[in-house]
């Protein structure tokens, strides 16, 4: 797995497929250098899980994909374009939520200006059969989370002197009233959204 994420960083070949393993590879760090570091538990985790976004950020970057996240009037021709959607959607969340974990500046791009993502653009997170996992509006509800706190990061953390400055003159105000309807309005919405517990496998929760 090191040799191939080390390929992938010195500029070898990889297509979705390697975004796809990077994102998931970050979500359930293995953290490889255990050995080397000797202690955990000092955001070594995060550190790897960062480094393996930014990887696949490049590599999604080097692929186009951050064009996904743009209405395109040619959607239709390209086969694998809402798995391409996904994918780079799920690239701006995860640079988001890491980034926001560890303190440093967002990457990605996110959804491209007038584009309202819905659960309707992720056809292959859609429900197939009655009683299945509705993963599509899972995914909308984290997008919009996401994006509700990655703008709040911006806002207090763009810059030191701005943010005391805003805070002196009340500035903040503005911001926080503006997040409460923000956050009301995504709660009206996905409050009562149901799924499975993190620990349910088939139905059955161990």
């Amino acid at each position: 797995m090191q040799k191939l994420v080390s390929d992938l960083a010195a500029g070898g070949k990889g297509g979705v497929e390697a975004v796809e393993a990077l994102l998931l590879l970050a979500e359930w760090t293995p953290y490889t250098q255990k050995g080397k570091a000797g202690q955990v538990g000092r955001g070594e985790e995060d550190r790897e899980a960062w480094m393996h976004v930014g990887t696949a950020l490049r590599v999604g970057y080097f692929l186009g994909l951050d064009r996904y996240a743009f209405r395109l009037v040619d959607e239709t021709k390209d086969p694998q374009f809402s798995r391409k959607r996904l994918v780079w959607t799920a690239c701006y969340i995860s640079d988001r939520q890491i980034s926001i974990r560890i303190g440093r500046a967002f990457w990605s791009r996110g959804p491209g200006p007038l584009t309202t993502l819905r659960k309707e653009d992720f056809p292959s997170l859609q429900p197939q059969t009655l009683g299945d996992e509705d993963y599509a509006s899972i995914f909308q509800a984290t997008l919009e989370l996401t994006m509700l706190f990655s703008n709040v990061h911006d806002v207090l953390y763009s810059n030191p002197g701005s943010s005391f400055r805003s805070h002196l003159s009340g500035g903040y105000i503005k911001y926080i009233d503006d997040f409460r309807s923000a956050i009301y309005g995504w709660k009206s919405v996905w409050g009562t959204l149901t799924c499975r517990p993190p620990d349910s496998i088939n139905g059955t929760t161990h």
